[in-house]
């Protein structure tokens, strides 16, 4: 629980808290619990403090600094949170609902199950915040600027999984919900080994058309995964009924040597061959080679039976 002192110290406002602050430097404030719901607090030094579970509904904290502070469920829901500095704390389960987070700093904070929901994080830094999950940015009001969705990729990266942008040109999807910048980073970033989008290439709208297919000049990705592909397509959707696997945009082929994230990995790099849509035409009948055996000579009697996922053969010349 809070310490009723530290509590009425708060309640004095900015000028007397930070002037306490000062005085007292080795007390670590303890506001866990604290009901501080609509206080004016621009400015407050809140650094190591304990914020545990505080109701702080409705304040403004323009500026204010939480370094390394204990938030862990703390309410800061509808908050003017303009400028605040969130280095190093932890907001775990933290409410930030309607918040206004421009220009925030979250470098270093641990947001787990941190709740984003209607917030603005223009210009926000989230670089190097810890345990993020990008379904948290789902709902977020203003995402213009923000410094996160690259650091999420390489995070799937480091952790030896592949990211797959599901539903990336619809509403909640990377192409929707990114601008600017932060769209381009998470774009060309190579982490990204592939799109889900709802049909064939050529349904997309124009302007992620133009992206997908490498086309736009701003989004060009250095390394396209085919020859008309910035990155590798598929066809997936949610399935909540037998039904839903008729429409031909949920599901699509995809040739591995077993069903494994490093089969789907080897599948992204080389699309042309490995991938393919309902929509895209069926592959025509062709000969293939089973097994190769030898009569007469040095090598008679030997036999060599092919791998199925044998592409060509390349003689001498």
């Amino acid at each position: 629980m809070a310490d009723s002192e530290h509590v009425s110290k708060v309640q004095e406002g900015t000028a007397a808290w930070n002037r306490w602050r000062e005085e007292e430097p080795d007390v670590i404030p303890d506001l866990g619990w604290a009901n501080l719901n609509g206080l004016n607090l621009d400015g407050a030094v809140f650094a190591n403090s304990a914020l545990k579970l505080a109701f702080c509904k409705g304040c403004s904290l323009v500026g204010a600094d939480f370094s390394g502070a204990n938030m862990r469920g703390v309410n800061l829901e509808g908050c003017d949170l303009r400028g605040a500095v969130f280095r190093g704390a932890n907001l775990e389960g933290a409410h930030m609902l309607g918040a206004d987070l421009t220009g925030a700093d979250f470098s270093g904070a641990n947001l787990k199950l941190a709740n984003f929901d209607g917030a603005i994080l223009k210009d926000a830094d989230l670089a190097g915040a810890r345990k993020l999950r990008a379904s948290q940015l789902f709902s977020l009001k203003n995402l213009a600027n923000l410094k996160a969705s690259d650091e999420i990729l390489e995070k799937v990266k480091e952790h030896g999984g592949i990211t797959v942008a599901a539903h990336a040109t619809t509403s909640k999807g990377l192409l929707k919900t990114l601008s600017g910048l932060p769209r381009i980073r998470a774009w060309q970033n190579e982490a990204l080994a592939a799109i889900q989008i709802p049909g064939p290439v050529c349904d997309l709208p124009v302007e992620f058309r133009s992206i997908v297919e490498n086309k736009n000049a701003d989004y060009r990705r250095s390394h396209p995964a085919g020859n008309d592909l910035a990155v590798t397509v598929v066809n997936a959707k949610d399935i909540s009924e037998p039904d839903d696997l008729n429409d031909a945009s949920a599901t699509c082929w995809i040739k591995m040597s077993e069903v494994s994230i490093e089969g789907l990995r080897q599948a992204f790099l080389d699309p042309d061959s490995r991938i393919r849509l309902n929509t895209d035409p069926e592959p025509e009948e062709h000969a293939e080679f089973l097994a190769l055996s030898w009569e007469g000579g040095f090598l008679d009697g030997a036999a060599i039976q092919f791998n199925p996922n044998l592409n060509v053969m390349v003689g001498g010349r």
